[in-house]
């Protein structure tokens, strides 16, 4: 059998090793590529090791924000609830109650009272760093003798309960 190569003078190049014949043989990697592949990964360990390291403080953020939400919002439901219950004992006593809140201070935590006209009928101490700014007080048939406003506070977290003419209790 005779060459088709030696009989037209033309030279093919000879297949290299790993390639099949017919397919055209890889271009050889660039040389500044190369060098710049391993600087490349070090600065992307570098960016994730800073990522990684900065992620606690994030999320003893999210955790602070949340705990502040949390603490705010049963704050705000237990008023609520302590005002139907001296609104329900005003009527069931026939006497006058007072729900007032007290500022903290170096002796006595923040909380809030429930009186009747002699004596505390209950203090409720509230959960640290919150703060209750309101008062009211119901007479004989359960009925608040002016709208009332409580203002729930933990640092900028603040929510709001209101008490209506009629005794109605509304956190919005």
């Amino acid at each position: 059998m005779v060459d088709r190569n030696q009989e037209t003078g033309s030279k093919l190049p000879e297949p290299t090793e790993g390639t099949a014949e017919g397919t055209a043989p890889k271009p050889a990697a660039d040389a500044s590529s190369r060098s710049n592949w391993p600087l490349l990964r070090k600065f992307e360990t570098l960016i994730f090791a800073c990522l990684l390291a900065l992620l606690p403080f994030f999320a003893a953020n999210v955790v602070e924000i949340i705990a502040t939400s949390l603490a705010v919002k049963k704050s705000e439901v237990d008023l609520v609830n302590d005002l139907a219950k001296s609104k329900r004992l005003a009527k069931e006593h026939a006497v006058n109650i007072s729900l007032v809140s007290r500022r903290g201070n170096n002796m006595l935590p923040p909380a809030y009272l429930i009186q009747d006209e002699h004596r505390n009928i209950e203090e409720v101490v509230l959960p640290a760093g919150v703060s209750i700014d309101g008062s009211v007080k119901f007479d004989k048939d359960g009925i608040p003798e002016r709208k009332a406003v409580f203002e729930i506070a933990k640092g900028m977290k603040k929510a709001r309960v209101y008490v209506d003419e009629n005794g109605i209790v509304s956190a919005p």
